[in-house]
């Protein structure tokens, strides 16, 4: 059976498998309307190619509406809106478009609070590093999304449960063009950390505010009250960039992967509690724009051993699905970094961050969010 796909699908389906059969025959046997043999098994080497996340030639794709074509979408249209990576998109944003875009934000001095783990932090110099027009690897504003970040941090701190000793927060300021000029150039290099200093120096030119607090299980009100006090009695941000959830199933109640779900939902449904005390429950003048990171699609086989029996992109597509319409339920727009890390794998260099091309296109969902206005891209449910 060629199970329930879309009719043009089977259709097709029917006059490859008819053609091949027909290609095992005798010569002049294949039926009337099917196309060559050859052309059959064409397209049938081509379907296995494009099977999202799966490799060439495997027995899953053998036909051309097998059960995981269906699951990503028969068609190329299916396909494309499962897997918005792989959807031909528009150019990425230059340092000058990028900057040109924040600058719109309606604050006189523009604030993005990122407030995550290390993949938003990743997100956050990926940044940078664009504005900065260092893409090249030699010049770099920072040597990889899992580094022990110490240069220009403005705190230190130990986090449960490791306790280890890591950098807990950056601020930066980068030089906003005068609403006045905006054709002028982006000067690289322009981006100021302002690292240990005590208060943000007296700005006489409108910027914009890049700072960075660590975030990392779900709900700790020891590290998530203060900085929603924080927040709430001083200048509020213009958008807030969080993520939170692989802390979570890395380090499960108990160490039992089987409680980590339930215990994430717990948290989850504190931490939106807390968020809508702070800013109430609606869009208003005090309230930021506030966007999630879903769980990274974990890279199971590039795992260090001892973390393979907690965490595996299956079990982060359920946390994904838990948490996407609680979030979007609270206003919380929510920005899809789980399909590229599925369907590219190899690129992870420990199992969970995504530096390279990868990371460099969540930074642009990031800013295409931003600079559009529209809700962030969905996760695959």
């Amino acid at each position: 059976s060629l199970g329930p796909c879309h009719p043009r699908q089977r259709r097709v389906a029917g006059m490859m498998l008819a053609s091949v059969a027909a290609g095992r025959g005798s010569a002049g046997s294949a039926a009337p309307g099917a196309p060559p043999a050859w052309q059959a098994l064409r397209w049938q080497r081509r379907a296995r190619h494009r099977r999202p996340g799966g490799a060439a030639g495997s027995s899953c794709c053998a036909s051309p509406c097998s059960s995981c074509l269906e699951v990503a979408g028969c068609t190329s249209h299916e396909r494309r809106k499962e897997h918005p990576f792989a959807r031909k998109t528009a150019a990425p944003l230059s340092a000058t478009q990028a900057l040109g875009c924040l600058a719109d934000l309606p604050s006189a001095q523009p604030w993005l609070a990122v407030y995550g783990d290390s993949l938003a932090r990743g997100i956050l110099f990926d940044l940078i590093t664009l504005l900065n027009n260092t893409e090249a690897e030699a010049v770099a504003v920072h040597p990889g999304h899992s580094a022990n970040f110490s240069d220009g941090c403005t705190i230190m701190e130990a986090r449960p449960p490791t306790n280890r000793p890591k950098c807990g927060g950056f601020d930066f300021g980068v030089p906003l063009p005068r609403s006045d000029d905006m054709s002028a150039p982006h000067v690289p290099g322009s981006v100021v950390n302002h690292g240990m200093s005590s208060s943000r120096p007296r700005l006489l030119h409108r910027q914009l505010h890049l700072s960075y607090r660590l975030k990392t299980f779900t709900w700790e009100p020891a590290f998530d009250e203060p900085w929603l006090r924080t927040l709430v009695g001083g200048p509020v941000p213009d958008v807030v960039l969080t993520s939170f959830g692989i802390w979570d199933m890395q380090y499960p109640p108990g160490g039992r992967p089987e409680d980590g779900l339930s215990g994430f939902n717990a948290s989850l449904l504190r931490f939106v509690g807390a968020l809508r005390d702070a800013w109430g429950e609606g869009p208003s003048r005090g309230r930021p724009r506030v966007l999630w990171l879903t769980v990274t699609a974990v890279s199971d086989r590039k795992l260090p051993p001892w973390k393979r029996p907690l965490l595996s992109a299956a079990r982060a597509h359920e946390y994904n699905e838990l948490a996407a319409p609680v979030l979007r339920a609270a206003g919380v727009e929510v920005v899809d970094t789980y399909t590229s890390g599925l369907l590219h794998p190899d690129e992870s260099k420990d199992g969970v961050h995504f530096p390279g091309k990868v990371g460099r296109l969540h930074a642009q969902l990031v800013l295409r969010a931003l600079c559009s206005g529209k809700p962030a891209p969905s996760p695959p449910v």
